[in-house]
């Protein structure tokens, strides 16, 4: 199940003016972080998560994966671990 808190988070970090780099953690303790607002995209209702992964593809999977959005305390030193 999608939480609502999650999509929340996704929804006010991504538009924040200005933009401010966050990560996701996933259930499985894995962390992708989200550098620009354009790197992450989702669809709720069909529980669907794309990312941009480090070597600039796009990493797709459920949005349910998602345990945890926050914002990154030092975006200088970002990298993201692939689930």
């Amino acid at each position: 199940m999608v939480s609502d808190a999650v999509v929340d988070a996704l929804r006010r970090y991504r538009s924040a003016q200005p933009f401010q780099p966050f990560e996701l953690v996933f259930r499985d303790g894995a962390r992708a972080q989200i550098l620009w607002p354009d790197a992450v995209g989702w669809h709720a209702v069909d529980d669907q998560l794309s990312y941009a992964a480090p070597d600039d593809s796009f990493i797709h999977m459920p949005l349910s994966n998602v345990a945890e959005v926050r914002l990154l305390d030092n975006p200088e030193n970002a990298h993201t671990t692939v689930p």
